[in-house]
């Protein structure tokens, strides 16, 4: 090593997060964890929407939709949990896409669902499987913007978050319409 090698003293991260600004890289992590809380928006809350039609369907009753609704609360709490914990413990990065992938795999399955039992429990593991997307992502969020701009980052996200439920039920409604009244049938077996 030479002599005249030049030392770097060390600053804390929130100095050093300071000191790189706000930028274009901090508007894309806005952007992508606004997409994600969409996504996990639509995970969660997708089956919400079609309950009402499985009482038709599916012939349940007043109760077993409610269950079919309630359940997925439930799973939030629980994956939020389990995600944070792998997060923290195997990586953000790796778990935030293990959590799209295992989600949107679980919902492809819940919705070839045959009886509001197999639906209410799928859509459960869905949701847990899926709440590594909401958790994860913030938490990447809040780490990757300076202090002085976390808190209207976090809030747009949570915006996002909060219109998102709007925008999906208004979508997913449009395009179901179509088919809920629809006369055809397909049975497996």
């Amino acid at each position: 090593m030479n002599s005249d090698s030049v030392k770097y003293d060390k600053i804390p991260f929130e100095d050093a997060l300071a000191e790189t600004g706000y930028g274009l890289y901090n508007y894309l992590m806005v952007a992508l964890a606004g997409a994600s809380g969409i996504a996990f928006i639509a995970l969660a809350y997708g089956s919400s929407i079609i309950v009402p039609t499985s009482a038709c369907e599916l012939a349940t009753s007043g109760a077993q939709q409610g269950l079919q609704m309630a359940l997925p609360i439930g799973g939030m709490v629980l994956g939020s949990l389990v995600w944070g914990y792998l997060g923290d413990t195997r990586g953000r990065r790796g778990m935030l896409l293990a959590s799209l992938a295992l989600g949107a795999a679980s919902n492809a399955v819940a919705s070839i669902s045959v009886s509001w039992v197999m639906l209410m429990l799928i859509q459960f593991l869905t949701v847990i499987l899926a709440s590594g997307i909401y958790v994860l992502s913030m938490t990447l969020l809040s780490e990757s913007i300076p202090l002085k701009n976390r808190n209207v980052a976090t809030l747009l996200v949570a915006s996002v978050y909060l219109i998102g439920q709007g925008v999906i039920s208004g979508k997913v409604t449009n395009i179901k319409v179509p088919f809920i009244q629809g006369t055809f049938n397909y049975y497996l077996l």
